[in-house]
């Protein structure tokens, strides 16, 4: 009960008019992001205290979950889409392909490719943002020309990448991408329409808004994956 109370206290970072509160342990698993093949959820915490705030949007191609709640661990398949994930407060340390990363406020994103990867949250309050790897290849290459490079080494879309505000470009970038997440709340509280509740159940903005905001989200991913489209072509 006291973990429910806090949740209903305590705000999504970002779209919480839309969140879904549960009690029940058995809806951990689809509240964690729809288009995820998610395996083998455990609770790290008392079952009978258990509580989970999440809520989840479709723009196009690009698939947006947040959620905050009780600790937990659980695995991911491979899959078919690459991943950012964002902390909004939150830690977690996760595996993958033989490699371990923490997250945390100080280290607030990783970039997942669609290998499979297990997963331990201790304090979760965080994004999940997934997107097909050649939407995002797309995106880096038209920032890598407008940058003059002459070109990408795309294979880094391919591995795993902590990504934290050691550069001051890269904490630009992250400040830009909260400020552009945030704009998920004011469209949705301007479209006049009543929000969409329900972590699995995809929402959408109008058309031209929800493509402008899913472009410039996976922009900013590609700026956080290659650093030098912040630098531009060497002098």
């Amino acid at each position: 009960m006291a973990e429910l109370n806090r949740l209903l206290s305590t705000p999504l970072a970002i779209c919480n008019g839309r969140a879904l509160i549960s009690a029940s342990p058995a809806d951990c698993s689809q509240r964690i992001h729809p288009s995820l093949p998610i395996q083998d959820v455990t609770l790290l915490a008392d079952p009978a205290d258990y509580a989970h705030k999440s809520a989840s949007l479709t723009l196009g191609s690009l698939g947006i979950s947040i959620g905050m709640g009780s600790p937990f661990r659980f695995q991911v398949d491979d899959h078919a889409v690459v991943t950012l994930l964002l902390s909004c407060g939150g830690t977690g340390d996760l595996q993958i392909g033989g490699q371990s990363f923490s997250i945390d406020p100080g280290r607030p994103a990783l970039y997942l490719p669609g290998e499979a990867y297990r997963y331990q949250i201790h304090e979760p309050h965080g994004l999940v943002i997934t997107t097909k790897v050649e939407r995002l290849a797309a995106q880096a290459l038209l920032l890598a020309e407008q940058a003059g490079l002459d070109g990408l080494d795309l294979s880094l879309l391919q591995r795993p990448l902590a990504i934290g505000p050691t550069r001051m470009a890269l904490n630009k970038v992250l400040k830009l991408m909260r400020k552009t997440l945030s704009l998920l709340d004011l469209a949705e509280s301007t479209s006049g329409l009543p929000p969409v509740q329900g972590a699995g159940r995809p929402g959408a903005l109008g058309h031209g808004q929800d493509e402008a905001i899913a472009s410039l989200i996976c922009r900013q991913i590609a700026a956080m994956v290659y650093p030098q489209l912040l630098e531009g072509a060497p002098s």
